[in-house]
């Protein structure tokens, strides 16, 4: 069995970051959410290339950034397949990772399954949104992801999944955030961040 329960994906981290809010997401799972290395390299350069509101998740992860701060990482890596397998489309890569984490996950995956899934993953999928679902198809647990392919593709393969509001409407359930402030956070991700949200008060979907 896998020791976290979620797998979050760049797109919900940029969200969280900009409300400099990630610290209260992590605090609604019992155990820290995962992360690929492929997330964690997008959120650094993203975070170098001028969207310095990254720092706040950059601070929680399992980076060596991390190394001289006082912050116990909140978030986990978890492995998947590399930037040049992906790139080069390595097909066996994937599927060798595939299989051999969901053996270890407990998580029955067939060989056919396997390279159907594997294939059309690292052809649809940019880097980081591939790992997120290869991982989270290998480990047996939801990705978190607002990337409508990813989620397209997390359909077909029977993946369950959720994204930045549902993320926040666990925050509020939990007691963790009140609904004031998530509604302040959804209203800033819509006008800042250029995320499409289907309600504009988090009550709408309590």
């Amino acid at each position: 069995m896998s020791d976290f329960e979620i797998i979050l994906d760049t797109t919900v981290i940029s969200n969280f970051s900009k409300t400099e809010s990630m610290s209260e997401l992590c605090e609604s799972f019992d155990e820290p959410p995962a992360v690929t290395k492929a997330v964690i390299i997008e959120t650094e350069r993203g975070e170098r290339e001028g969207y310095e509101f990254l720092d706040d998740a950059i601070d929680l992860m399992p980076s060596p950034r991390r190394s001289n701060t006082e912050n116990t990482s909140y978030l986990i890596k978890c492995s998947s397949f590399s930037e040049m397998a992906h790139n080069n489309n390595n097909i066996d890569k994937g599927i060798n990772h595939l299989l051999l984490s969901a053996e270890m996950n407990q998580v029955d995956i067939d060989t056919e399954t396997g390279v159907d899934f594997v294939t059309e993953c690292m052809s649809r999928l940019d880097w980081g949104e591939a790992t997120a679902v290869h991982a989270s198809f290998a480990h047996g647990v939801p990705v978190a992801t607002d990337d409508g392919d990813a989620r397209d593709f997390a359909d077909k393969y029977d993946i369950e999944y959720t994204g930045s509001l549902g993320l926040l409407a666990r925050c509020v359930s939990k007691d963790i955030v009140e609904i004031e402030t998530a509604n302040d956070w959804l209203s800033a991700w819509i006008s800042e961040n250029g995320y499409y949200s289907p309600v504009s008060d988090i009550t709408e979907i309590l």
